[in-house]
Parts: structure tokens; C-alpha cells; sequence
């Protein structure tokens, strides 16, 4: 999955991420979490401090399994107390 996000300026967001399956997550090209095993899923299992840049940035999730038919995953971006920004844009990019 990829998606853009648009911030008005740079700042530090959490990635709240979940997966039941093994994952890859890049935010602007950079590999920012793997995730090697099997679990159940829930939300917020992962927290990834990143920084977003002023202006558009990318994120790709791959997320893929040996064992199960299901796949899928929760992506919230927060602050570090897990609320969520109201001045973010996503799914448009620059360009749109």
C-alpha cells in the first residue's frame, strides 16, 4: 500500500502501526520498520517515531505471509500521545 502525506511543516508524528503478518514500512524512501513474525492483530502494536519534512512525503507498507490467507493493518499518525493532527493531508499529492 503507498500513500502521500502532506505536512504543512516539519515535524515529529508516531506511526502507530499493526500487522498480524511479517511487514516493511519506508517513509520517503527510508526503511523505518520490519516486522519478522506471525501475531494477532490489534491495534497500535507498533509505535515508530519519525519525522515528516515540510510538504509531501511518501509511505509504503509490504506486508506479507507464509501461513495465512488474511492480510492487512492498522496505520495511524499521531503525536506522541497518540492524537491525531487535524492539518495533515492525506492521499493528494503535490502534484493533484
Amino acid at each position: 500500500a503507498w500513500t502521500s502525506v502532506n505536512s504543512p511543516d516539519e515535524r515529529k508524528v508516531e506511526l502507530r502501526f499493526a500487522t498480524g503478518n511479517q511487514t516493511k514500512l519506508w517513509l520517503n524512501g527510508k526503511a523505518v520498520f520490519t516486522h519478522s513474525d506471525s501475531r494477532s492483530i490489534a491495534m497500535d502494536q507498533d509505535t515508530i517515531p519519525v519525522t515528516l519534512k515540510q510538504g509531501e512525503n511518501s509511505i509504503l507498507v509490504k506486508v506479507c505471509s507464509e501461513d495465512t490467507y488474511f492480510l492487512g493493518f492498522y496505520l495511524r499518525i499521531t503525536d506522541t500521545d497518540g492524537n491525531p493532527f487535524d492539518d495533515l493531508i492525506i492521499g493528494e499529492s503535490e502534484a493533484d
